[in-house]
Protein backbone atom coordinates (compact mmCIF):
# COMPACT_ATOMS: atom_id res chain seq x y z
CA UNK A 1 0.00 0.00 0.00
CA UNK A 2 0.92 3.78 0.36
CA UNK A 3 4.69 3.32 1.34
CA UNK A 4 6.81 6.97 0.89
CA UNK A 5 8.58 5.92 -2.17
CA UNK A 6 5.29 4.74 -3.84
CA UNK A 7 3.34 7.15 -2.62
CA UNK A 8 5.46 10.08 -4.46
CA UNK A 9 4.96 7.89 -7.80
CA UNK A 10 1.68 7.01 -7.30
CA UNK A 11 0.65 11.09 -6.35
CA UNK A 12 2.26 12.16 -9.90
CA UNK A 13 0.27 9.15 -11.51
CA UNK A 14 -2.73 10.86 -9.58
CA UNK A 15 -2.52 14.53 -10.71
CA UNK A 16 -1.89 13.27 -14.32
CA UNK A 17 -4.98 11.08 -14.22
CA UNK A 18 -7.62 12.98 -12.64
CA UNK A 19 -7.29 16.25 -13.68
CA UNK A 20 -9.81 16.24 -16.12
CA UNK A 21 -11.96 14.34 -14.16
CA UNK A 22 -11.52 17.31 -11.51
CA UNK A 23 -12.31 19.25 -13.94
CA UNK A 24 -15.78 17.80 -14.88
CA UNK A 25 -18.74 19.88 -13.68
CA UNK A 26 -22.22 17.50 -11.77
CA UNK A 27 -23.95 17.79 -14.91
CA UNK A 28 -21.16 16.23 -16.72
CA UNK A 29 -20.58 13.45 -14.30
CA UNK A 30 -24.34 12.91 -14.11
CA UNK A 31 -24.74 12.27 -17.76
CA UNK A 32 -21.80 9.86 -17.64
CA UNK A 33 -23.16 8.01 -15.17
CA UNK A 34 -27.26 7.48 -16.05
CA UNK A 35 -25.86 6.51 -20.06
CA UNK A 36 -23.14 3.92 -18.89
CA UNK A 37 -23.90 2.81 -15.24
CA UNK A 38 -19.77 3.70 -14.33
CA UNK A 39 -18.86 5.18 -11.02
CA UNK A 40 -16.58 8.32 -10.94
CA UNK A 41 -14.47 8.84 -7.47
CA UNK A 42 -12.12 11.80 -6.61
CA UNK A 43 -9.48 9.72 -6.75
CA UNK A 44 -8.07 6.41 -6.72
CA UNK A 45 -4.74 4.93 -5.68
CA UNK A 46 -2.39 3.54 -7.86
CA UNK A 47 0.74 1.11 -6.55
CA UNK A 48 3.69 0.64 -9.00
CA UNK A 49 3.21 -3.15 -10.35
CA UNK A 50 -0.19 -2.94 -10.72
CA UNK A 51 -3.07 -2.02 -13.06
CA UNK A 52 -3.90 1.67 -13.06
CA UNK A 53 -7.05 0.69 -12.50
CA UNK A 54 -6.53 -2.17 -10.04
CA UNK A 55 -8.05 0.33 -7.52
CA UNK A 56 -10.34 1.98 -9.52
CA UNK A 57 -14.01 2.79 -8.82
CA UNK A 58 -15.77 0.04 -10.48
CA UNK A 59 -14.13 -2.11 -8.25
CA UNK A 60 -16.92 -0.98 -5.66
CA UNK A 61 -19.25 -2.42 -8.04
CA UNK A 62 -18.18 -5.52 -10.07
CA UNK A 63 -19.84 -8.27 -6.94
CA UNK A 64 -16.74 -8.91 -6.00
CA UNK A 65 -15.48 -8.63 -2.43
CA UNK A 66 -12.06 -9.54 -3.75
CA UNK A 67 -11.36 -6.22 -5.51
CA UNK A 68 -12.05 -2.49 -3.68
CA UNK A 69 -12.33 0.85 -4.76
CA UNK A 70 -9.46 2.55 -2.30
CA UNK A 71 -9.21 6.34 -2.48
CA UNK A 72 -5.27 7.87 -3.85
CA UNK A 73 -4.94 10.71 -2.01
CA UNK A 74 -2.03 10.91 0.84
CA UNK A 75 -3.60 10.38 4.77
CA UNK A 76 -7.11 9.05 5.27
CA UNK A 77 -9.22 9.68 2.50
CA UNK A 78 -11.25 11.86 4.70
CA UNK A 79 -13.51 13.47 2.37
CA UNK A 80 -12.95 12.19 -0.77
CA UNK A 81 -15.77 10.35 -2.40
CA UNK A 82 -17.35 8.15 -4.64
CA UNK A 83 -20.72 8.96 -7.31
CA UNK A 84 -22.76 6.22 -8.47
CA UNK A 85 -26.22 5.69 -9.87
CA UNK A 86 -28.74 5.17 -7.19
CA UNK A 87 -31.37 3.80 -9.00
CA UNK A 88 -30.61 0.26 -9.91
CA UNK A 89 -33.70 -1.94 -10.64
CA UNK A 90 -37.42 -1.16 -11.25
CA UNK A 91 -38.88 1.22 -14.05
CA UNK A 92 -37.18 5.46 -14.33
CA UNK A 93 -39.25 7.45 -11.91
CA UNK A 94 -41.65 9.89 -12.87
CA UNK A 95 -42.43 13.35 -11.45
CA UNK A 96 -46.21 12.47 -11.63
CA UNK A 97 -45.96 9.32 -8.97
CA UNK A 98 -45.01 11.95 -6.57
CA UNK A 99 -48.01 13.56 -6.25
CA UNK A 100 -49.14 12.00 -2.67
CA UNK A 101 -47.21 13.25 -0.43
CA UNK A 102 -47.12 9.92 1.15
CA UNK A 103 -45.23 8.26 -1.44
CA UNK A 104 -41.41 7.97 -1.53
CA UNK A 105 -38.47 6.49 -2.91
CA UNK A 106 -36.86 3.67 -1.42
CA UNK A 107 -33.70 2.34 -2.31
CA UNK A 108 -31.68 -0.34 -0.28
CA UNK A 109 -27.74 0.65 -0.19
CA UNK A 110 -25.50 -2.35 0.52
CA UNK A 111 -21.78 -1.86 1.54
CA UNK A 112 -19.19 -3.87 1.68
CA UNK A 113 -16.58 -1.92 4.31
CA UNK A 114 -12.53 -2.22 3.40
CA UNK A 115 -10.29 -3.72 1.44
CA UNK A 116 -12.39 -7.09 2.43
CA UNK A 117 -10.14 -9.81 0.52
CA UNK A 118 -9.34 -11.03 3.39
CA UNK A 119 -9.50 -10.19 7.67
CA UNK A 120 -6.14 -9.62 7.74
CA UNK A 121 -5.84 -7.25 4.91
CA UNK A 122 -9.30 -5.77 6.51
CA UNK A 123 -7.82 -4.84 9.51
CA UNK A 124 -4.09 -3.82 7.77
CA UNK A 125 -6.11 -1.07 5.74
CA UNK A 126 -8.49 1.53 6.98
CA UNK A 127 -12.56 1.24 6.95
CA UNK A 128 -15.19 3.70 6.61
CA UNK A 129 -16.58 5.00 10.01
CA UNK A 130 -18.96 7.37 8.91
CA UNK A 131 -19.80 9.02 5.56
CA UNK A 132 -22.26 11.40 4.29
CA UNK A 133 -24.64 10.73 0.99
CA UNK A 134 -25.51 12.77 -0.62
CA UNK A 135 -28.58 12.35 -3.64
CA UNK A 136 -28.69 14.35 -6.74
CA UNK A 137 -31.81 14.36 -9.07
CA UNK A 138 -32.17 15.84 -12.51
CA UNK A 139 -35.10 15.54 -15.04
CA UNK A 140 -33.65 13.15 -18.15
CA UNK A 141 -34.67 13.01 -21.58
CA UNK A 142 -34.62 9.86 -23.28
CA UNK A 143 -33.91 9.99 -26.78
CA UNK A 144 -33.46 8.57 -30.34
CA UNK A 145 -30.16 10.21 -31.05
CA UNK A 146 -27.07 9.56 -29.29
CA UNK A 147 -26.82 9.58 -26.49
CA UNK A 148 -30.14 8.24 -25.57
CA UNK A 149 -30.30 9.50 -22.09
CA UNK A 150 -29.19 12.80 -20.83
CA UNK A 151 -29.86 15.62 -18.04
CA UNK A 152 -32.46 18.26 -19.33
CA UNK A 153 -30.72 20.64 -15.86
CA UNK A 154 -28.18 20.99 -13.87
CA UNK A 155 -28.54 17.87 -11.17
CA UNK A 156 -29.97 19.87 -7.25
CA UNK A 157 -29.21 17.96 -4.36
CA UNK A 158 -32.41 16.61 -3.28
CA UNK A 159 -31.05 15.13 0.58
CA UNK A 160 -28.77 13.99 2.64
CA UNK A 161 -28.17 10.77 4.65
CA UNK A 162 -25.55 10.17 7.41
CA UNK A 163 -24.48 6.61 7.82
CA UNK A 164 -22.40 5.01 10.35
CA UNK A 165 -20.75 1.81 9.09
CA UNK A 166 -19.78 -0.67 11.76
CA UNK A 167 -16.10 -2.27 11.78
CA UNK A 168 -17.02 -5.59 10.27
CA UNK A 169 -16.19 -7.15 7.31
CA UNK A 170 -19.81 -8.15 6.71
CA UNK A 171 -22.16 -6.75 4.44
CA UNK A 172 -24.31 -3.85 6.25
CA UNK A 173 -27.52 -2.42 4.65
CA UNK A 174 -29.20 0.85 4.73
CA UNK A 175 -32.83 1.72 3.80
CA UNK A 176 -32.59 5.19 2.04
CA UNK A 177 -36.41 6.49 1.93
CA UNK A 178 -36.89 10.08 0.56
CA UNK A 179 -39.08 12.50 -2.40
CA UNK A 180 -37.98 13.72 -5.40
CA UNK A 181 -37.76 17.36 -4.16
CA UNK A 182 -39.21 19.07 -7.88
CA UNK A 183 -42.69 18.58 -9.49
CA UNK A 184 -43.60 17.78 -13.08
CA UNK A 185 -44.11 20.49 -15.50
CA UNK A 186 -45.42 20.81 -18.52
CA UNK A 187 -43.06 20.94 -21.52
CA UNK A 188 -40.17 20.14 -19.29
CA UNK A 189 -40.83 16.89 -19.35
CA UNK A 190 -41.63 14.47 -15.88
CA UNK A 191 -38.64 11.45 -15.75
CA UNK A 192 -35.91 12.01 -13.44
CA UNK A 193 -32.84 9.87 -12.21
CA UNK A 194 -30.51 10.18 -9.48
CA UNK A 195 -27.18 9.38 -8.63
CA UNK A 196 -25.35 9.38 -5.08
CA UNK A 197 -21.94 10.82 -3.63
CA UNK A 198 -20.75 9.24 -1.01
CA UNK A 199 -18.37 11.45 0.93
CA UNK A 200 -15.84 9.80 3.35
CA UNK A 201 -15.96 11.36 6.81
CA UNK A 202 -14.26 9.37 9.28
CA UNK A 203 -12.49 6.26 9.48
CA UNK A 204 -11.63 3.20 11.74
CA UNK A 205 -7.15 3.29 11.36
CA UNK A 206 -5.86 0.58 9.91
CA UNK A 207 -2.81 -1.32 11.52
CA UNK A 208 0.02 -0.73 9.12
CA UNK A 209 -1.86 1.54 6.08
CA UNK A 210 -3.56 4.75 5.48
CA UNK A 211 -5.39 3.51 2.64
CA UNK A 212 -9.67 3.82 2.55
CA UNK A 213 -11.52 1.24 0.77
CA UNK A 214 -14.72 0.47 0.04
CA UNK A 215 -15.13 -3.52 -1.55
CA UNK A 216 -18.72 -3.46 -2.60
CA UNK A 217 -21.91 -1.09 -3.19
CA UNK A 218 -25.10 -2.30 -4.37
CA UNK A 219 -27.67 -0.49 -5.02
CA UNK A 220 -31.47 -1.69 -5.58
CA UNK A 221 -34.54 0.31 -5.91
CA UNK A 222 -37.50 -1.62 -3.94
CA UNK A 223 -40.37 0.52 -3.95
CA UNK A 224 -41.11 -0.16 -7.42
CA UNK A 225 -40.16 -3.86 -7.55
Amino acid sequence: MKKIKAAIIASLIFICSFINAKEKNMREIFNHIVLTYEPVASSELVEKGLSKDYYGAKKAFDGKVETTWVEGVEGDGVDEHIIFYLLFGGSYPSYDEFIDDNKKLEVELTIVNGVAKNKNIYEMNNRVKKAILEVYEARVAIRQIDPWIISKQEPILTTTFVLNLKDDIKPQKFLLRFRPKQKSIDGLGSTFLCIGRLIIKEVYPGTKYKDTGISEIDVNRIDDN
